[in-house]
């Protein structure tokens, strides 16, 4: 047995694992598409993440719809047609699932493209980060029947981009052109999760990713690069309003990874990020309306980071009451799942150490939405 052969097999072995532990509730589209949950971003925090790539341009944490789906049967078959080196049409991929053809196809502007595909939704494309081999998005159909398109554009280096599926099949994607950027698309099964992505320059590896959930790509890892043990932790969890609200870490080869009852918050970074910026007490991560309310008058739920020596945190709402909210410690950083009542606001927050001295002092701004 290869190298490669024992990593796809172990692989294989974790996805199917993987697929009968307990994970948190689906999240909806919504979260994506970034209608009420504001996308907190920290300009120390890119500084502190490591980079899988040299010169990768490090985003902060972006907010993604995570569905981690039962595994179907492995009864199943895909095929990708080689399109060529250039899109006609815009077509950027075609070829059959389970005997159902399907092609892919790029629309709109080039610096604005949108990706129609047969049988599935539209989605938004967004170009490679500087150093990435691939930026993948990920689209369901309106129900579990329909086939799942995984698009998106990878780096001029990239001569082809493999996909191994739970039943071992490899799919081969090559590269398209169109717009200025070059492109791979396939239609996946429903409820099928890609094991594992690798980039290729010719036979040459650059980089792999496993992903959160089905087919969230949140990190690419060097060749032989050994990612994180996985961690899934319990960081809140409660009822406000009479609504119920939970927040984890989901830590493993997928990358660093925190999820909540509205959204889920990937880091892409090869070694722990720095969550808290510098000189603060508190780092914003997701936060948003619970059971599909909004941010002005229904309750709000989120996940925050916090300071090593930060044990718990008290929120002083607007009508005078508080909240206290314990530090949970996962995966390296300290981590503070919370909720506000509806109505009402954040004026500010303490944050506690374990002796129970006070190690800060934010702001309320810090806990909006």
């Amino acid at each position: 047995m290869s190298v490669q052969d024992e990593h796809e097999l172990r692989d294989r072995l974790s996805a199917l694992l993987g697929s009968v532990e307990p994970r948190p509730a689906p999240v909806t589209r919504v979260v994506r598409r970034g209608k009420g949950i504001r996308r907190r971003r920290w300009i120390s925090v890119a500084a502190g993440l490591a980079v899988i790539v040299t010169g990768v341009a490090l985003i902060p944490g972006v907010l993604q719809s995570h569905r981690v789906a039962p595994m179907t049967e492995l009864h199943y078959k895909v095929t990708v047609r080689h399109l060529g080196p250039a899109a006609r049409a815009g077509v950027i991929g075609a070829g059959a699932t389970n005997g159902h053809r399907w092609q892919v196809r790029l629309s709109g502007r080039p610096g604005n493209p949108t990706i129609v595909a047969s049988g599935v939704p539209l989605i938004a494309a967004s170009p490679v980060p500087v150093g990435w081999p691939a930026s993948l998005e990920g689209d369901g159909g309106p129900d579990r029947r329909s086939n799942v398109l995984l698009a998106g554009t990878v780096s001029d280096r990239v001569t082809r981009l493999d996909l191994s599926l739970p039943n071992g099949e490899l799919l081969r994607l090559t590269p398209v052109s169109w717009g200025g950027n070059r492109w791979v698309a396939v239609e996946l099964p429903p409820n099928v999760r890609v094991v594992r992505a690798v980039a290729y320059a010719g036979a040459r590896e650059l980089a792999y990713a496993v992903p959160f959930g089905t087919i969230t790509f949140a990190t690419w890892w060097r060749p032989g690069q050994i990612p994180p043990p996985r961690v899934s932790k319990l960081i809140g969890a409660g009822r406000t309003n009479g609504k119920a609200w939970n927040d984890r870490a989901e830590i493993g080869p997928w990358g660093y990874c925190y999820t909540s009852s509205n959204g889920t918050a990937c880091f892409p970074a090869a070694g722990n990020p720095q969550l808290v910026p510098a000189g603060r007490v508190i780092g914003g991560m997701t936060c948003g309306p619970l059971s599909g309310g909004n941010t002005s008058t229904g309750p709000i739920s989120g996940l925050i980071a916090a300071a090593s020596d930060v044990r718990r945190v008290v929120l002083n709402y607007s009508d005078g009451s508080t909240g206290t909210f314990p530090a949970v410690e996962a995966g390296g950083n300290w981590l503070v799942g919370y909720a506000i009542p509806a109505h009402l606001s954040v004026v500010s927050s303490t944050e506690y150490g374990a002796a129970g001295q006070v190690v800060g002092h934010t702001s309320g701004a810090t806990w909006e939405c």
